[in-house]
């Protein structure tokens, strides 16, 4: 899949060539978006939690603060079970990853199996 920042642009790209002319279902793919780390808040059961300075970091740097509350989220390693489940839930063709560039600092990153 290739990543392209802007949907707008594409497509009027694609108008403005005559690739293509009405029907464009068949080059839209079902994308789901993840953040490159799991949140959570309040109370629950939450494996991949990082009780360490890497979980501060990715709360500092990922700005995961409740906008409510005010209170720090609880943070961890991308639940890739979960993302299994959402998969099977919902199907998607392609998944996007957010907030990479928190990680970048990090030496080591892993993820649930």
């Amino acid at each position: 899949m290739i990543w392209i920042p802007s949907l707008k642009y594409f497509f009027d790209q694609l108008f403005s060539r005559n690739i293509i002319e009405t029907n464009i279902s068949c080059i839209i793919e079902m994308m789901k978006y993840f953040p490159a780390y799991t949140t959570r808040v309040g109370i629950g059961e939450f494996p991949t939690e990082l009780f360490d300075d890497i979980g501060k970091h990715l709360q500092i740097v990922g700005h995961e603060i409740g906008v409510t509350t005010n209170r720090a989220r609880r943070t961890g390693w991308l639940d890739t079970v979960m993302l299994r489940y959402a998969y099977m839930i919902n199907g998607f063709d392609a998944v996007g990853l957010t907030k990479l560039d928190v990680l970048d600092d990090l030496k080591e990153v892993r993820n649930s199996r």
